[in-house]
């Protein structure tokens, strides 16, 4: 009679188990997350060497879900104000006003699903010649487990390319795209890890959440 090594068949069918639990605690499908008074993210932003952190807190939530954020930055002595759109896309930011909102996260987030979101403009308050034309393409939206500063996350990843057509305060033309990726989880209710790369104005940009706190 032969005689079978249980340890290997052992190991098999934990390993199984586990791959199961995994995949079960993965996102795949996010609907869009209730914003509360008092939600605050901190959020860490690297350009090669320049560091500086960023905490954003909800100070106003309209009846449609639209929120207010307080943003105070560790390289400023300040705070301003910043307004979103029912989604979590933003619409005035510290140096930018989009119309109708930068337009990016359409809820609910599906893994497999890919779009092209409506068309948007960038203005700059402090000089409204220079002008953007702007529409995000989600190239895919997976499910990753992803590790930063405030914890280890089951997030939905969405990488997300910008083509966008500008006109320059002098009035020159110009076209290139934005390449960005986002990793959404939803107990955070925003993404908790983001890189940003204009590909018209080199230099990655990598933000990282720190800490959060989710308002009662």
């Amino acid at each position: 009679m032969k005689k079978w090594n249980t340890l290997p068949l052992l190991a098999l069918f934990f390993m199984t188990l586990t791959s199961f639990a995994y995949a079960a605690d993965m996102p795949t499908k996010v609907n869009r997350p209730v914003i509360k008074i008092g939600d605050t993210w901190t959020y860490t932003k690297s350009i090669g060497t320049n560091v500086r952190t960023f905490t954003s807190k909800v100070v106003e939530v309209q009846p449609d879900g639209g929120y207010q954020l307080e943003v105070q930055s560790s390289s400023s002595s300040g705070t301003w104000k910043e307004i979103y759109d029912p989604n979590g896309n933003v619409v005035k930011d510290y140096g930018s006003i989009f119309s109708p909102s930068r337009n990016i996260f359409q809820f609910p987030l599906e893994v497999g699903k890919v779009y092209s979101g409506a068309k948007f403009s960038r203005k700059s308050p402090k000089d409204p010649t220079v002008d953007y034309s702007m529409q995000a393409e989600i190239k895919s939206i997976t499910p990753e487990k992803v590790v930063v500063k405030a914890g280890t996350f089951n997030a939905l990843k969405i990488e997300v390319e910008i083509p966008y057509d500008g006109r320059s305060s002098k009035g020159n033309s110009f076209s290139n795209k934005v390449v960005e990726t986002y990793w959404y989880a939803p107990e955070v209710g925003r993404w908790v890890k983001r890189n940003y790369n204009d590909l018209g104005n080199k230099g990655l940009e990598t933000w990282e959440l720190e800490s959060f706190k989710r308002g009662q």
